[in-house]
């Protein structure tokens, strides 16, 4: 869902001074004196929730749902960000412009040759010499991307999708031991991956689209270019080898001599916690001296699409994991094999053509003059900055993990913020680690997440000598204040049956289980982190037990939750972002902004659920049934299978 500037500006302006209005749309608010009350829409709390009219706020004092524009009242709601802005163009009546169907037709050629055509190759640079062991040892040769697709058994058969066939150093097909649910199944199969000419087609288990497939139970491997093969063979030297995400940008990095091999994904640089062999031996036989890993031009960038209790920094702490585990994967070969790499991660620089991966800016901004990507990155090797016209390395060989994480600012929220403060200002609130921030009026970044004077565990006290001259302050533990700041965050007891308690913490309209005191303990000395001196801290610390040990917590309220009440007419299924209620008469799918009672947080799939509509009708003639597959039905690969066999009956 994308929404443009213009068309932000116009729903914002729709929505100023209305809130009231975008209220009274989801809740029915009764005026008494000048604030408006009604059911809190987030935990149905039928008295608590309040509008004031004069400071243009809405708090419900149960939960704490509460905000001053109309955008956050959605968000809060657990709308992301373009869906509020859709709800309320919706309510305002504001048109927005849908964007063009992105299927481009082929004109006659398979996606595949499109698809190569677009990156700047052709079938002849992507073919490899395959040594066959048959009588005549023969070598032939292959096209490597192939036009195909596959089905629900994951056998290759036609269709106009995109086949990447993988194969090792030596041109012998890549072959995977099959592992279902963690077991090996002792079928070897040879290893590919598919590229769907329509991702949105295919969805992962969070309903999102993906463009690869590998087969199931497979793992990952390397893919390497019959150019880097032959030097394999030949034994010549490569000074600097690039590895990228994607088998298109490697073969087009090689076809203009940047020597390059691919992964599938940013993780998949090793099996077991150590590097690919098939790499390992290359870069001891090339004598590889330099080794880069090459992201793309939006290493660095956010989701858009941010709900408010998503992970602001989770796509960049990605990438970070993803650089801190080629390091650690490097290390071992020097403690292992004697292996000694300089090594680096990267990125393309963003510019006016919107390149995303090296195959981009040599197809677009660099069409026709490829050579000077190869001097850009001669030129930038040897500058201090690293920096080039076209990519940017940062040398990482010596760095620690708190060094290469600055690359990301993950270490420090405010800086991260400001880099990202042009998604992050629109959101009413974020998630960074652990803790919740906003931007405030003045364009500053502070706590989500306030402590109020009554919820201050602590208390300054100033020492003075006898003269009353300031000598040093002192801190005390406030243990009431401390359980109504655990108790406003949701901290409570849950008592058992037996008469035993556990801890819980209450985010509505979920309940999750605190097995340790100890992450109660960590959670308030994380926030002390961020919004006190360290001398508050340092009294934490030496407290310990004291403070805030299962002793002390046993002071907690007991919290009652309100769960459902079993009913035989009907059965409630949860996922990751809606509930589904199954009656007799049918389905009806929600998003837990409805929801009235509360539920375990591991009562919920972590699946995006997605209903298809109906696959099959069923027409009964006498005694014939007439099974037609549906429009949707065709989309599935399983039944297009029995619909050439003679299951389908």
């Amino acid at each position: 869902m994308f929404i443009t500037e213009k068309d932000t500006e116009r729903i914002k302006k729709a929505a100023e001074g209305r809130l009231l209005d975008v209220i009274k749309e989801n809740v029915a608010m009764a005026r008494r004196g000048s604030a408006y009350y009604g059911q809190c829409p987030s935990c149905s709390e039928t008295k608590g929730f309040e509008f004031n009219e004069k400071k243009n706020i809405f708090k419900c004092f149960k939960c704490g749902f509460g905000g001053n524009d109309a955008v956050s009242f959605y968000m809060k709601l657990g709308k992301t960000y373009p869906e509020s802005l859709m709800e309320l163009a919706r309510q305002f009546n504001i048109h927005i412009e849908k964007p063009e169907d992105k299927k481009k037709p082929t004109s006659g050629k398979s996606y595949c040759a499109t698809m190569l055509k677009e990156s700047g190759l052709t079938a002849a640079d992507v073919q490899a010499k395959i040594f066959r062991k048959d009588e005549n040892k023969t070598t032939t040769v292959s096209a490597v991307f192939k036009k195909g697709t596959i089905n629900s058994r994951n056998e290759i058969i036609d269709g106009d999708d995109v086949i990447i066939e993988y194969y090792d150093l030596e041109g012998e097909p890549v072959k995977y031991e099959q592992v279902l649910k963690g077991k090996g199944t002792g079928k070897i199969k040879e290893y590919f991956r598919v590229r769907w000419q329509y991702p949105e087609e295919h969805l992962d288990k969070n309903g999102k689209p993906f463009k690869y497939k590998s087969p199931t139970g497979s793992g990952s491997f390397i893919y390497i270019p019959h150019k880097i093969r032959e030097k394999y063979k030949s034994g010549e030297k490569i000074e600097r080898l690039f590895i990228q995400e994607g088998e298109k940008k490697a073969e087009k990095a090689c076809k203009e001599g940047i020597p390059s091999v691919a992964i599938s994904g940013i993780h998949n640089l090793g099996r077991n916690g150590v590097l690919h062999e098939d790499l390992v031996k290359l870069i001891h036989a090339c004598e590889v001296k330099e080794l880069v890993l090459l992201f793309d031009s939006d290493w660095n960038n956010i989701s858009s699409n941010l709900n408010i209790n998503d992970f602001a920094d989770q796509r960049p702490r990605s990438f970070f994991t993803a650089a801190r585990n080629f390091k650690e994967y490097c290390i071992q070969l020097r403690n292992s094999r004697s292996i000694y790499l300089e090594l680096y991660i990267g990125h393309v620089k963003e510019n006016e053509n919107k390149d995303k991966g090296i195959d981009d800016l040599l197809t677009n901004t660099l069409k026709g003059k490829e050579e000077e990507l190869v001097k850009d990155i001669e030129f930038l090797i040897n500058e201090k900055s690293l920096s080039g016209t076209y990519l940017q390395l940062h040398k990482i060989t010596m760095l620690n993990d708190a060094r290469i994480a600055d690359l990301w600012h993950l270490n420090n929220a405010t800086d991260f913020a400001k880099v990202h403060q042009n998604i992050l200002k629109n959101l009413p609130e974020f998630r960074i680690g652990k803790y919740r921030w906003r931007f405030n009026e003045k364009g500053e970044i502070e706590s989500a997440q306030p402590i109020e004077p009554e919820e201050k565990y602590w208390e300054e006290i100033e020492k003075t000598d006898r003269q009353g001259n300031f000598v040093r302050m002192e801190y005390r533990f406030r243990y009431e204040r401390s359980f109504r700041f655990l108790q406003n965050r949701g901290f409570f007891r849950y008592e058992k049956m037996d008469g035993t308690f556990d801890y819980i913490r209450v985010e509505h309209p979920f309940i999750e289980t605190i097995y340790s005191h100890d992450k109660i303990r960590d959670f308030v000395k994380d926030f002390t982190r961020e919004i006190a001196n360290e001398e508050v801290l340092e009294m934490l610390h030496r407290g310990g037990p004291q403070f805030l040990g299962p002793e002390k917590l046993s002071n907690l309220a007991f919290n009652r939750p309100n769960f459902e009440e079993p009913r035989r007419d009907r059965q409630l299924f949860y996922f990751k972002d809606n509930f589904w209620e199954v009656r007799e008469d049918g389905i009806k799918e929600s998003d837990y902004t409805s929801i009235t009672h509360q539920i375990w947080r591991d009562q919920v799939t972590d699946f995006q659920a997605k209903r298809t509509g109906s696959l099959i009708n069923v027409d009964k003639q006498e005694k014939v049934y007439d099974i037609q597959i549906t429009p949707t039905g065709q989309k599935c690969h399983f039944l297009k299978f029995l619909e050439n066999t003679s299951n389908f009956t």
